[in-house]
This record gives structure tokens, sequence and C-alpha cells, in this order.
């Protein structure tokens, strides 16, 4: 099964491949990965993971030493585990530059593939499929996300939004449920374990479709669109569940930018909608014209499903997903301009910045492209030329991607970034933001980690000279009669889940423990002796875990089953 599949796509493995190859040109030829806005976070992640791996934790909810020691909960808020493997080579002798780059060329080859396959999958035509997944990869905001914001979450989203529009078409336009629903639940999925963000876009346009063949939507519709989100909700219940526990156990700074976030002040002016190179500046906040990023999706992405309104008309009637993708690309693509009254929406405060309204933008403009490009280009020697266009144009909007001189090589290692040797690691934050990046998943009371010490303190936030270790994800100490019956305070950043043992020859007896007034680890010390404290998890993470296996078992057996049956 297998090799058919392989000689039946090799044509788009192919060509995902050759594209991945040329985005990735600046990283592959330069031993030199440029920092950018939070490259360093997801270095850090990396590193994280592998830490794990190496004691043995193959889903790990704290990285215990990131943040001078304190640790940092960040797996339990965005998934890592489409770093494992990177993580894995990078403890078996890769580079952290080579680990990062790879993540980035692998990610871009299954964004190729996965939109020349909705393509594919649309017109049936080969070199359009190629053509448009140039184009998607290419785009300027996508090129943006990887050289200039170091968006790493929302370039792997990228991979799976094509998917999730794959599985809409087979379901509502082709009736084809068994495949649309697979499609479905791998997008889905997909989404939510590479940002969050983007998995709320996602079942957006499951939402938003539905509505739009409302009238067509039948039982046996209805319940192939409910099995795919309910089934994408069970696989991935292990890493949702205990997310929104978390969310609601304490008060985050994330909870705090949702609430506060400028959209007014961070939507695009119309010049950003026609800026062409990439250009590494921020997002507004008063920068200079000519200082800011590119946000647009870039001309090709702009112009090109226009050409739907050249094709005949009476073939257009019967292309309502291709109407519907025009329609709503177009309104995505507008709505971050500054003319929009952002200020009245302050419950999309969420997005943070209208301009993440592209990600939609480009992957919805995507289908009339294809279908433009498929009927008004009927000779293939054009589609060759616009091909040519298009690579050559990116390549050269690339350029300023391979003049970047801060950054780090293969010969560089992690702690460049965490002792001072490459920049200031805290960078103006009371937090290690070279590991935290804007420390969103710090709770919302944690001290200025640059002055409080790693001591263990008392109840009055004294430092003690009881000694302790770390081993792993283990945190010991021994308290003394002086100490015995008394509140201490432990330097490690509370999360739900954690507890400290008394331990007595092996045998483990839980303390009470809970989080100080500064969000550290605070427990109550009955006697004398030696203690440990360790992320132990929740009731709710065990059964989530369980309930994600079961589900996962249960659909491969009813996948298997179905192919059995055909």
């Amino acid at each position: 099964m297998i090799k058919e599949y392989f000689k039946k796509n090799k044509w788009l493995l192919l060509s995902s491949f050759l594209l991945a190859v040329v985005f990735c040109y600046p990283y592959l030829l330069y031993d030199f990965l440029g920092i950018e806005m939070d490259t360093f976070f997801h270095l850090s992640r990396i590193t994280g993971m592998a830490e794990a791996l190496s004691r043995g934790a193959f889903l790990p909810c704290i990285y215990p030493f990131k943040n001078n020691g304190f640790g940092y909960a960040s797996p339990l808020f965005y998934n890592d585990f489409f770093l494992i493997l990177p993580a894995w080579l990078y403890n078996k002798g890769m580079s952290l530059a080579g680990a990062y780059k790879l993540v980035i060329f692998c990610t871009t080859f299954f964004t190729a593939y996965s939109m020349a396959s909705l393509i594919q999958r649309m017109f049936h035509k080969q070199s359009v499929s190629l053509l448009v997944s140039a184009i998607y990869v290419f785009c300027s905001y996508r090129m943006t996300d990887v050289y200039v914001r170091g968006a790493l979450g929302e370039v792997m989203a990228m991979t799976f939004l094509p998917c999730v529009l794959s599985g809409l078409y087979e379901v509502l336009e082709e009736n084809h449920l068994a495949s649309g629903k697979i499609l479905l639940i791998i997008g889905l999925a997909g989404l939510i374990l590479s940002h969050n963000l983007t998995f709320l876009f996602g079942v957006a346009l499951v939402i938003l479709y539905s509505l739009i063949y409302l009238k067509v939507l039948n039982k046996d519709k209805l319940l192939a669109l409910f099995f795919s989100a309910v089934s994408a909700f069970l696989v991935t219940a292990w890493f949702t569940l205990p997310m929104i526990e978390q969310l609601k156990s304490q008060d985050f700074y994330v909870d705090y930018y949702a609430k506060s976030s400028d959209l007014a002040g961070n939507a695009m002016t119309l010049k950003q909608y026609f800026q062409i190179p990439i250009a590494f500046g921020v997002e507004g906040y008063g920068m200079p014209e000519g200082s800011t990023m590119n946000l647009n999706p870039g001309i090709f992405l702009a112009f090109l499903p226009l050409l739907y309104f050249f094709c005949d008309k009476t073939e257009r009637k019967t292309h309502r997903f291709v109407l519907a993708s025009l329609i709503l690309g177009y309104v995505f693509l507008l709505l971050p301009i500054e003319y929009v009254p952002w200020d009245l929406f302050t419950k999309l405060r969420v997005i943070q910045f209208p301009w993440r309204l592209m990600t939609l933008a480009t992957v919805l403009l995507t289908i009339p492209a294809g279908y433009g490009i498929a009927s008004a280009m009927k000779k293939e020697s054009i589609k060759r030329i616009l091909l040519a266009c298009v690579v050559a144009f990116s390549v050269w909007q690339l350029t300023p991607a391979t003049q970047r001189t801060f950054g780090i090589t293969s010969q560089s290692r992690y702690s460049d970034i965490t002792d001072g040797t490459l920049i200031d690691p805290w960078y103006s934050a009371s937090y290690m933001r070279v590991e935290l990046a804007g420390g969103d998943y710090l709770p919302i009371t944690s001290p200025d980690y640059r002055t409080y010490s790693t001591n263990i303190k008392d109840v009055y936030e004294n430092d003690t000279d009881l000694p302790d270790a770390r081993s792993g994800g283990t945190f010991s100490f021994k308290v003394d009669e002086a100490h015995a019956g008394q509140s201490l305070i432990l330097p490690i950043t509370y999360y739900k889940g954690y507890q400290v043992y008394a331990m007595d020859h092996g045998v483990r007896t839980p303390v009470s423990t809970y989080e100080s007034s500064h969000g550290l680890v605070q427990t109550e010390i009955n006697s004398a002796g030696t203690y440990i404290c360790e992320y132990a998890g929740t009731s709710v993470q065990a059964f989530s875990r369980v309930l994600s296996a079961v589900s996962l078992i249960g659909l491969l057996a009813y996948a298997v089953w179905k192919l059995k049956a055909q």
C-alpha cells in the first residue's frame, strides 16, 4: 500500500521537496540561523524537549531548568509534539541551529504537499497544483512568519489548513465522506498540536463552510463533520483538557495580554498591502515607513484569484466551494486594514493582531487562484513561465534573509544564549526572555526572577540555609528542626500538579502544596526530614491521556475495518 502511494504521488512529493529546497536556501547555503522575534523561544522549546527525552519524559508538562531554574510549563499551553524528532536528533549530536532548520524544511515540504494535494483534488491538473503550491509556500506572509517573526507554531499550522479545506471539500462538495473525515481529523488535530489560535481559525472555517452549504447539509454530511470534530478532539484531549484545566486554575500573563491587546493600533495601513520585499521590522508601533514587517499575502495571491471573473459564467455557477473561498479570502484579506473599527471588537482581542487573519486569507485565496489558472491558462507554457516568475521573484524577496548578522551557527551552543555570550538573556524583562519570549504562561503574580534568589524561603520570604539539589524533574531538600512546622516557599514556579512529598525510607507521603503569593510552590512542613518536589500531574491529565490513547486505537481499528470492507 505504501509503495503504491509513493508511486501514485511521486510527482507531488518530488515537486514539494524541490520547493522546500528553494524556500530554505538562505538556511541551506549558509551555516547561519538568524535570530528573529520568537526564534529564541522555539530554540528553548527544542532544548527543553531534548532534556525531557533524555530523562524518559516523552510528553513533558514542565521544563524544570528554564527561567534560571524556576521552570516553565510551556508544553502545557503550547504543544511540542512536532518537536520530538528534532529534539531527539539534537540529543544525538545535531546542532541546535541544524535542528531548527530541519523543522522549517520539513514543515515547508509538508506544507507544499498539503496544498498541492488540495488543488490536485479539486482541479485534477498537476501543473496547476505545483504552481499554486509554490504561490502558497512563497507567499509574503509565510516568508515573514519564517524569516522575520520566527513564528514556528503558525508556520506549522499553515501545513494543516489546506488539509482542513480538503476535508471540507470532500464532505460538502464531493460527498466523499470517508476520505473527508480522515482529512478533517488530521487537519484539525494537526492545528491544535501546532498553534492554538490557528486551530480556532480552522474551527471557524468548518463553521463558515457548513453555513454556506446549509441547504445541502444532509444527515450523512452533518454526521461526518460531527464525527471528524469529535474525533479530532478525542485524540488531542491529552493536550487540550489539561491546558484548559491550567488556564482555569491560575491567572497567567496570557490572560492579561488577551484582554489588553491593541487591535486598532496593530491594524494594517493601506501601504502595507503593497509592500513587496520581506522587511525586518515590527507590526507597526509607530515605526517609520519601510520599517514594518511585510504582512500581506504577496502580489500573486492578491491578484491571481481575480482570474475567476474571466472564466465561463455558466461553469462558475457549479463551483460553490471556489466562490465561497474567493469571498471569504478577500474578506479576511481586507479585514486587518486600519479603516475597520477594531476598537469595537473587544471580544476578538484573543487574536492579538488583526493581521493574523492573513493566515486565513492566504490559504483561502489559493483555491480561486487555482481555479482561475486552470480555467484561464490553457497553455502549459504559460503556467511554466508563471511558475518561473513566482520562484524567481520569491528568491529575490528572500535575499534579505541571507544578509542577517545576528544569529547562531552550527558551532553555537545553547549556553551561548542563556549565559549572555550572545545577548543579555533577560533584556529588560523580569524573567529570562530568551527562553520564555513574552512569558505568556507565567503566573501573573510572578516575582522578578532577576533578583529573586534561588534559595528556599520561609513564609516571610526570608532566605533559609536549607540544602537542596536538583536531578532532572526532582527538587529535593532537607528540613531541620528549626524549620519544622513552618511553611516554606520553594524556588519553583507553581503550576497545578506540583506536589511535595515527605520521604521516609523510600516511602512518599504527600504534604500540603499550593501556590504562594508570588506564584511559587509553597508547602507545609510538619517535621524535620527529607522532602522532594515533583510535577506529579493531575487527575485530568491522567484521564485525558487514557482517553486519547483509547480513541486513537479505536480510530485506527475503525480505519482498518473500513479498508477491509472496501
